[in-house]
């Protein structure tokens, strides 16, 4: 049985966390993507979080605020491609919105994501939201 612990980022995860992102290159994200993913980690003011089997990153996530900050989007949430159908994206989505829930007055949460994982999403209750060019989805 699987042991996932979930606890915040520190910069000592930088290369267990790209390992997890380049796991999932080029199925899930463009070669192009991970210069932007290791900026998000790397600023210190997003909240990041990593999913850890013992020592080993198995998954990492994080979360913002756009608008007037009753908005929290869920950004980069990655499980390595090894550790796929484990219901660990659940547990990272999970925790996330726990966390925020916990420490922010919020109206929504919104994520970015492509046509390969926005079936797991609307699973959660996220729908598309149709009026921006990219496909967001809107859970409350």
């Amino acid at each position: 049985m699987l042991k996932a612990t979930f606890r915040s980022y520190s910069p000592n995860n930088r290369n267990g966390c790209r390992a997890v992102f380049d796991s999932n290159s080029p199925a899930f994200f463009a070669a192009s993507e991970r210069e932007e993913f290791l900026e998000f980690i790397d600023d210190t003011l997003n909240a990041y979080w990593v999913l850890e089997d013992g020592r080993q990153i198995i998954g990492c996530g994080g979360y913002g605020f756009r608008d007037r900050g009753d908005t929290a989007d869920l950004c980069w949430g990655i499980i390595a491609s090894d550790q796929h159908g484990k219901r660990l994206g659940e547990y990272l989505m999970t925790a996330r919105l726990i966390e925020v829930l916990n420490n922010h007055e919020i109206q929504a949460f919104r994520v970015a994501t492509s046509q390969h994982t926005e079936a797991f999403f609307e699973k959660y209750g996220f729908t598309t939201d149709t009026t921006n060019s990219k496909w967001f989805c809107r859970g409350s």
